[in-house]
């Protein structure tokens, strides 16, 4: 069938659609945790990063904790070219864009290890 409905770009919105239900189920379940923080600002969809959490910095302004959210499994090209995404971010503005959360369903298999180690690095207060 050569309909248009079938094609790729007749599908992006449910794609979308689907991105934008999976980054607001993440907000909404921690939003207690942001809002408890007494330097919590704010929290904003869809800017440089999926999610962005402001804080307000002590000496003024804020800084931002950025989360890209992918409900896939993200394959080694995404992986990596996140990774660049936040590098560069970081790098135009390092005092602000100071942390980053990469959320996705799973990474390939060969990155298993890598997530293991940094779980154990990190210690179990990591799964919060």
């Amino acid at each position: 069938m050569t309909s248009p409905l079938f094609e790729r770009q007749a599908t992006g919105g449910v794609v979308a659609r689907d991105g934008f239900g999976y980054q607001d189920a993440f907000l909404l379940e921690h939003i207690p945790r942001f809002l408890s923080q007494g330097a919590f600002s704010q929290a904003v969809s869809e800017l440089l990063g999926d999610i962005e959490i402001r804080y307000f910095r002590p000496g003024g302004g804020t800084l931002c904790v950025t989360y890209e959210a992918k409900r896939h499994q993200l394959s080694k090209a995404d992986f990596w070219q996140e990774i660049a995404r936040f590098l560069e971010m970081h790098e135009k503005s390092p005092e602000e864009y100071v942390q980053f959360v990469l959320l996705c369903g799973d990474f390939v298999g060969e990155y298993q290890p890598l997530i293991r180690k940094l779980n154990r690095f990190r210690g179990p207060a990591v799964a919060l």
